[in-house]
């Protein structure tokens, strides 16, 4: 039932699974090469409490894993996460991975520095996808919302359509 809910017209996961394949193509990947760009982008999820942010990035994860074979970070604590991928890409250089922040002011207020080194500055690492949630769009500083190499996208997710919420209560049956 979960890939249903990623295939519905309108679903809330639409936008950053189409902008997570797009950023992945062949002709991007060049395009940031081209410049010597380092490849990652930052997706951010926004919108009231209660209307499937969190659920929407588990599908945004699963379809990650499933159509780009990547590797997710739940919630990881920021001053750790350049570590753990640059560990693991000495056995595997190439692995896409999706780092997912839930509520992200709480990462900016707990560990501000670590967040912006990894996001964009010396520990921020290649060949990846930061996705982020916040219940309110206006707590998230500027200078963290507004910088494209940051979080190029922001994606409102409203209250579900009565299919998508129909589909999830039958799932939890």
């Amino acid at each position: 039932t979960t890939d249903k809910l990623i295939t519905l017209k309108n679903s809330a996961a639409d936008e950053p699974i189409s902008e997570i394949n797009q950023f992945l193509t062949p002709e991007v990947r060049q395009n940031y090469s081209d410049y010597e760009m380092m490849y990652r982008r930052g997706i951010l999820m926004y919108g009231p409490p209660g209307t499937g942010k969190t659920s929407t990035a588990i599908c945004v994860a699963r379809s990650f894993i499933k159509q780009h074979d990547g590797i997710v970070l739940l919630d990881p604590q920021p001053g750790y996460v350049a570590q753990c991928i640059n560990l693991y890409r000495e056995f595997d250089p190439c692995r896409l991975f999706l780092v997912m922040f839930e509520e992200l002011e709480m990462h900016v207020d707990n560990d501000e520095e670590s967040l912006l080194s990894l996001l964009d500055g010396t520990n921020s690492v290649d060949n990846t996808i930061f996705l982020a949630t916040t219940n309110h769009l206006e707590d998230v500083e500027p200078r963290i919302k507004n910088r494209p190499s940051r979080f190029a996208r922001k994606v409102f997710v409203g209250p579900p359509t009565l299919e998508i919420r129909t589909l999830f209560l039958k799932q939890r049956v």
